[in-house]
């Protein structure tokens, strides 16, 4: 396992628009109005392209399903990596309802929490995001409380929630998404409170699908300040997120000694292009979301692991500890074998 992505080595937006990794956002008469630049703002909010399960943040959020129970892709690489006494504090919270989540110990992983967050089927839900926006504020709810009772305030870096097989845009999804954080740290800093609150919110993304929605909304939701253009920095050799480093490579994002700004590197673009190091290979299911499996988890009703068990509810036939017995040999013989679908 590589080593952990400490929360000083991930960096922020406007240390992106410095080094030319995040372009400012092209005008355009047609859209809504840019908000106002915030150096506040900009130095509380991360983007990084990794696995989510190396970050070393006070909380971190699973694209969960409503079982609770894990499953493929980032839920599959979560449980897997944080061991098999997640799954038995997971028993125990009887669920969760879609636009909700709830927290559990971190177990095994380098960050402290993890925020099992249900996001909506796309094309099931009428108000999508109004579900989608919900995950979204009740995680960032359960990350500043924690923050409070320990009395400091916390860290929390999000997966792209329901842009898997629950079929959500990503670029809806960044801006549900972007928006909502946004509107969460504007509220904070107006009624902030001096026992805890929020140092910096992650966003953590795997595909380029996804980096390329993060890389189009941000600048549109946290604009770059004239500081950050005028002091941009000469362009990385690649414009792609930092992105995590095999065990053997220095870290992913690398401290300019006359700046003290990271510094980004080349990222893998595809996910023919991702190893072993770089996400715990999960088999892409042949079955579809199963619509009875929704209905039941939308009702609150008990559902098996064994029975649903993918991150985005996807159907599989084997429970974790099977395919745990299995991932190494599978991650060989396929290429097939991606986390594609959280």
């Amino acid at each position: 396992m590589a080593p952990p992505v400490q929360l000083s080595q991930i960096p922020t937006l406007s240390d992106l628009y410095k080094n030319g990794t995040l372009q400012p956002s092209t005008p355009d008469p047609t859209d809504t109005p840019l908000p106002t630049p915030s150096a506040t703002l900009n130095a509380k909010v991360s983007l990084i392209r990794t696995s989510i399960t190396n970050l070393a943040t006070t909380c971190i959020v699973n694209a969960a399903n409503t079982s609770l129970l894990g499953g493929g892709g980032v839920d599959g690489a979560i449980h897997s990596a944080a061991g098999p006494s997640l799954l038995s504090e997971c028993r125990l919270l009887n669920g969760c309802p879609t636009g909700s989540a709830k927290i559990t110990s971190a177990h095994a992983l380098p960050s402290s929490y993890i925020i099992h967050a249900v996001g909506p089927i796309y094309h099931r839900h009428r108000k999508a995001a109004d579900k989608l926006r919900s995950c979204y504020r009740t995680s960032l709810e359960l990350a500043l409380e924690k923050g409070k009772e320990e009395g400091q305030d916390a860290s929390i870096a999000f997966s792209c929630l329901s842009t898997g097989v629950y079929g959500y845009p990503s670029g809806e999804a960044a801006e549900v998404a972007g928006r909502e954080v946004r509107r969460f740290l504007e509220e904070l800093e107006e009624g902030r409170e001096k026992e805890g609150g929020l140092e910096r919110v992650v966003f953590c993304i795997f595909e380029a699908k996804d980096e390329r929605a993060y890389g189009e909304w941000l600048p549109k939701i946290f604009p770059p300040t004239p500081e950050d253009l005028s002091a941009k920095e000469e362009p990385a050799e690649s414009e792609s997120l930092p992105a995590k480093p095999a065990a053997e490579e220095a870290p992913a994002v690398s401290k300019d000694t006359s700046t003290g700004a990271p510094q980004a590197r080349k990222l893998k673009t595809s996910t023919e292009d991702l190893g072993k190091d770089d996400w715990e290979a999960v088999e892409k299911p042949n079955e579809a979301t199963s619509d009875e499996a929704a209905d039941m988890s939308e009702e609150g009703e008990k559902v098996e692991a064994v029975e649903f068990g993918g991150s985005d509810g996807e159907k599989v036939g084997k429970s974790i500890e099977e395919q745990k017995g299995e991932s190494k040999t599978d991650a060989v013989q396929s290429e097939n074998m991606l986390a594609k679908d959280w």
